[in-house]
């Protein structure tokens, strides 16, 4: 027995190694989550965007990816030009703490799209893009957030892609794009009339379930080529909206206060006109029901935050950052973003409150999960292999080998009909956790569904858990699991008894826990798995299985030659 104990710890350990290795050499998203900042050569571009659950940033990357990142915009989905940049796209969530980032499962762009917005769990993306015929189209697409565990870790769907959203009609380039109210807007310019000779002007749109309607603005608006671009921008639980200037003291702004009521009648907007103190190189964010106005100052290499209030501007932070930096809101903050040239561009984060103006997080940006999907799994396997390898040599179950035999008339069960009955019993625990996680039955499974994706934990683990109670309980109370009534087989003590409630939690835990060691079985004299000798349990045919002496003799001979000799003289 000290054999078997021997080389069951080595295959143990040979398993958690094989695991630690794969982890360690595969650039999996799951891997390049542990990098807080991309790898970089020069000082990339970044750009931000937020809302009151989540921000996003996407963090230009010179360098080619090591492998096809799985999911990009548009058609040609791998970029093949090294020369060419990627961005590699990041998420804050508003729950984790603050300077956490997640790397959304390695999702890359080859293009950084015209605007974007958040939208409760989604983030929306508009594209630009030219068709083979030469139309210019733009394309709107969706990435959604899942929380999956309370480890702190994000699933991102659907997997391997961009959810399509309708287009927006030809002839219509996106200018910007917001949520206000749960709504999802997008000013564009209106071409349609460019080719009878008349000027572009500005339109406004909602999305819809099924397309945009255009929601009417305050006047006929047109475009200004040589004036600064118009914008919107939450206000408070409405839409505020920005036209082009004249002037450069225009300080005009329009705001619809309940945006949402836009669904029953885009074409009649309540539009209020309202003067603010505003600079025409303001940026307006909407951040916790209050406007603010981020402009830069040049003299101090910093970020000017003032809030506007009615026709008051009451400044409220000063944020040193360096040139190119990210400015994105996130629930009642306000997130500044660089990289940092001098540590070979880590991604550097200044979060203030946007109530206060106080400092709330100043220092490079820090892994979000605890621990990811990778990390769970080699963590289970070798906290396994270490437990079951003290136990073993605890218990010291080879002092009981002589004396332990199957009761008369019994036979150890095939390794094949118990692996057909453990398929058969972890199906439906399976199934259960794709149904109620809605994931992808590989993502249940614990495996990634596309190339580049991180698989979330909690669905396998959720099968996992299902996968145990049904082994404990039906064990304990019938001797055997559906699977084993289907292949006939069932559970039993050394006196032919069904397992107790302990015996039966200890050999389900131990083989759910690290399936793997299960293969071990193979090994030993009655074809028990580490989980049957801590308990002292075994798996046999049933009774009516084994009709006669001689057929018994012969199945035993299939198993094991040992078994078929030691079974006949075996006693109670």
């Amino acid at each position: 027995m000290t054999q078997f104990a021997l080389a069951w710890s080595m295959a143990a350990l040979f398993f958690a190694a094989s695991a630690i290795a794969q982890d360690a050499a595969a650039p999996s998203a799951a891997s390049s989550a542990k990098v807080a900042s991309p790898p970089v050569r020069n000082e990339p571009a970044i750009l931000g965007v937020g809302g009151d659950r989540h921000a996003f940033l996407a963090l230009r990357d010179d360098q080619p990816p090591r492998r096809s990142p799985g999911l990009m915009p548009g058609p040609g989905a791998v970029q093949s030009d090294a020369d060419k940049p990627t961005w590699l796209l990041y998420h804050l969530p508003a729950t984790a703490d603050l300077g956490s980032v997640f790397n959304t499962g390695g999702r890359r762009l080859t293009q950084l799209p015209v605007t974007w917005t958040v939208s409760n769990e989604s983030l929306i993306f508009f594209f630009r893009e030219t068709t083979e015929e030469g139309e210019s189209v733009t394309r709107v697409r969706r990435l959604t957030v899942r929380a999956q565990s309370p480890l702190g870790v994000y699933a991102y769907e659907p997997a391997g892609r961009f959810e399509a959203l309708p287009p927006l009609a030809p002839g219509h380039p996106p200018i910007a794009a917001a949520t206000a109210d749960g709504a999802v807007f997008l000013l564009a310019l209106d071409t349609t009339g460019s080719e009878t000779g008349a000027s572009a002007k500005i339109a406004l749109f909602r999305l819809g379930r099924t397309a945009w309607s255009p929601v009417a603005l305050p006047g006929d608006m047109a475009f200004i080529p040589t004036q600064t671009a118009p914008t919107i921008f939450p206000w408070g639980g409405g839409l505020g909206l920005r036209p082009q200037s004249t002037t450069r003291d225009d300080n005009t702004l329009w705001r619809i206060d309940r945006a949402r009521a836009l669904a029953d009648d885009t074409s009649k907007a309540d539009w209020t006109r309202v003067t603010a103190p505003i600079h025409s190189d303001d940026r307006l964010v909407g951040v916790a029901n209050q406007l603010l106005a981020v402009r830069r100052t040049g003299a101090d290499d910093a970020f000017e935050v003032s809030a506007i209030r009615d026709a008051l501007r009451a400044h409220l932070a000063q944020v040193k950052t360096p040139a190119g930096a990210a400015v994105a809101p996130l629930g009642e903050q306000l997130v500044f973003a660089w990289t940092d040239k001098d540590t070979g561009g880590r991604l550097k984060l200044r979060i203030i409150d946007a109530n206060t103006g106080r400092v709330s997080f100043d220092g490079f940006a820090r892994t979000a999960a605890p621990i990811s999907q990778q990390d769970v799994q080699v963590i289970v396997l070798i906290a396994g292999a270490v437990l079951l390898t003290a136990l073993l040599f605890a218990l010291r179950p080879e002092e009981r080998a002589a004396t332990t035999l199957l009761p008369v008339g019994r036979v150890p069960a095939p390794p094949g009909r118990r692996l057909l009955g453990a398929l058969i019993d972890i199906a439906p625990a399976v199934g259960f956790a794709s149904i109620l996680w809605r994931a992808p039955v590989l993502h249940a499974l614990g495996l990634p569904a596309a190339s580049g994706e991180s698989a979330p934990v909690g669905p396998p683990l959720t099968a996992l858990g299902v996968w145990f109670t049904h082994s404990a309980l039906s064990e304990w109370r019938w001797g055997r699991t559906i699977g084993k009534m289907l292949v006939r087989c069932r559970t039993i003590t050394a006196t032919g008894d069904k397992p107790s409630l302990k015996q039966a939690v200890l050999r389900s835990a131990i083989k759910t826990l690290a399936p793997p060691v299960t293969a071990l079985l193979l090994l030993e004299k009655w074809r028990r798995h580490p989980g049957d000798l801590l308990a002292g349990t075994f798996v046999v045919l049933d009774a009516e299985t084994v009709d006669d002496e001689d057929a018994a003799a012969k199945i035993a001979r299939e198993s094991d030659p040992d078994a078929a000799t030691d079974s006949t003289a075996a006693g109670p």
